[in-house]
C-alpha cells in the first residue's frame, strides 16, 4: 500500500523512487492492432539479498483474448539504461487469457527497472509495442 503511494506520488511529480523490495508496475498503456485495443504493463521484482525479475503482460482490452493473440517480452534495465537481460516470447495460451513473460533473473543489487515489449497479432505477423517503464526499484 505504502509503496503504491510512493509509485504513484513519484510518478506524478516525474522522481524516480528506489524501494527496497517487492514488486512494482508501470502505467498501464494500450495499443491497437488489426481491429483489437490492447491492454500492457510491466512489473518489475526484487527479492532482498536474492534476485531481480521483470514481467510484461498483454491482453485484449476488456478480456476476451484470442490464443496466441497477445504477446510479451520481459526486458530487465539497469537505472543507466542498460538493457541488463531480456526474455524470450511468451503467447496466451487460451482464449480469454493473457501473455506473461519474464526476462531472466539479476542476483545482484542494483537499481533496477522494466521495459517491456508487447506483441498483437496482426493477422499474417506480430506488430510489437513497447510498455511504459516502470519506476526503478532497488538497492535491495
Amino acid at each position: 500500500m505504502i509503496a503504491t503511494f510512493v509509485a504513484a506520488f513519484s510518478v506524478m511529480f516525474g522522481a524516480q523512487a528506489a524501494f527496497a523490495y517487492g514488486a512494482v508496475n508501470g502505467s498501464m498503456a494500450q495499443y491497437y492492432v488489426a481491429g483489437h485495443w490492447y491492454d500492457t504493463y510491466p512489473t518489475v521484482y526484487t527479492q532482498p539479498a536474492s534476485y531481480a525479475l521483470a514481467s510484461t503482460r498483454s491482453s485484449f482490452t476488456g478480456g476476451g483474448t484470442y490464443a496466441g493473440w497477445a504477446g510479451a517480452r520481459g526486458r530487465l534495465f539497469t537505472s543507466d539504461n542498460y538493457l541488463s537481460c531480456e526474455g524470450v516470447n511468451s503467447y496466451n495460451p487460451s482464449q480469454g487469457s493473457l501473455a506473461e513473460s519474464y526476462s531472466c533473473y539479476r542476483y545482484q543489487p542494483y537499481n533496477w527497472y522494466s521495459w517491456g515489449v508487447s506483441r498483437g497479432w496482426n493477422g499474417s505477423g506480430y506488430n510489437d509495442f513497447y510498455t511504459s517503464a516502470t519506476i526503478l526499484q532497488g538497492n535491495y
